[in-house]
């Protein structure tokens, strides 16, 4: 099924800043594609271009396809290794620089570009300064992960710590695959059940 289904069947999306376009335009598509020297696959272009930043009208919550993180340092490292259950859906990011920066797209990649894996586009967040990310990477591309800010390493403490750089591999340590795909992504989420 298509995200667009899966909105429908997730009771729509609202505006956050109504009356104030926070849509993106097909320049601003090329402007990131340029920013994170990576291709954008149609669906989230699509996406992109018509909501802007938007959320659920319902609370929508979402889990991994494992506790595990992509990437898990070896018991010899003595390293931590985080485990992930699931969280809520926030906000959708898209074009604004009036309204709600820390909704911009832009300065979301601008802001995270050091922290996240080279090619990553931050669309959303989980409302905890957590971030949904897509890959734009020839190896998992189109993939979708949830980066948690709390199992993230500073590049430097690492680096003192282990005596080792930081390589891209070691950036999946906070991130989970929540969504093989875009379309993936959104038939996963779930209308925030309270029992």
């Amino acid at each position: 099924m298509s995200y667009k289904n899966e909105i429908l069947r997730l009771g729509g999306m609202r505006e956050l800043f109504p009356g104030h376009s926070t849509k993106l335009e097909s320049e601003d598509i090329s402007k990131i594609e340029t920013m994170i020297n990576g291709k954008i696959p149609q669906d989230v272009k699509d996406f992109l271009l018509t909501y802007g930043i938007c959320n659920f009208h319902d609370e929508v919550e979402f889990k991994p396809y494992s506790t595990t993180a992509e990437y898990v340092h070896s018991t010899e490292s003595q390293q931590p290794n985080f485990s992930f259950n699931g969280s809520m859906l926030g906000v959708f990011f898209g074009r604004d620089s009036e309204k709600g920066k820390s909704y911009d797209i832009f300065e979301n990649i601008n802001l995270y570009k050091e922290r996240i894996p080279n090619k990553f586009i931050p669309f959303g967040n989980d409302g905890m300064g957590n971030l949904i990310l897509i890959s734009t990477n020839d190896s998992d591309y189109g993939k979708v992960y949830f980066w948690d800010h709390e199992a993230e390493w500073d590049i430097e403490d690492y680096e003192d710590e282990t005596g080792l750089s930081m390589t891209e591999d070691v950036k999946y340590q906070n991130l989970w695959l929540i969504g093989i795909n875009f379309d993936d992504f959104f038939s996963r989420l779930e209308i925030l059940s309270i029992d």
